[in-house]
């Protein structure tokens, strides 16, 4: 039991209230033991819906360059996706004005921003995901965009 505790560790938070009328929505009781399935199983749904939206992002080199350099150190809030949606194009829009990192990274200011417009919900926050991950560990550069899935070959 020990070796299997030490694989798959536990994983403890507060639910604020947004979260835990959602969350007792949806499981069988609304009681710690079906709550924490309930949790675990949407999680893993979850990742699995950023993973396929982030699939169908078409991003340049230089775009997700620039994605990265505008988003280092900015604050997102995962409880409110419409905010960051906006909130996305507002930072890149001013990194692009104030900073000119569209000429940093050669990148079309308008194109940009059209794709980042025309993007879901769902696209959107899987592209922060994958920037705020981008930041756990940001060198090679060219490495780590493709790791975290802001970059595909071919």
């Amino acid at each position: 039991m020990a070796d299997l505790d030490e694989r798959y560790p536990a994983v403890r938070f507060r639910l604020g209230e947004t979260l835990l009328v959602a969350i007792d929505a949806r499981a069988t009781a609304p009681e710690p033991g079906p709550r924490a399935v309930t949790a675990k199983r949407d999680l893993g749904r979850y990742y699995e819906i950023l993973r396929a939206a982030l699939a169908t992002v078409a991003l340049t080199r230089g775009e997700a360059g620039l994605l990265v350099d505008v988003c280092n150190g900015w604050a997102t809030s995962v409880e409110q996706p419409d905010i960051l949606a906006g909130g996305l194009a507002l930072q890149v829009d001013d990194g692009m004005r104030l900073e000119a990192l569209d000429e940093k990274w050669h990148v079309e200011r308008a194109e940009l921003l059209a794709k980042i417009d025309g993007w879901t919900t769902a696209q959107t926050i899987a592209v922060v995901d994958a920037v705020e991950r981008f930041w756990q560990e940001p060198n090679p550069l060219d490495d780590q965009l493709g790791r975290v899935g802001l970059v595909r070959d071919g």
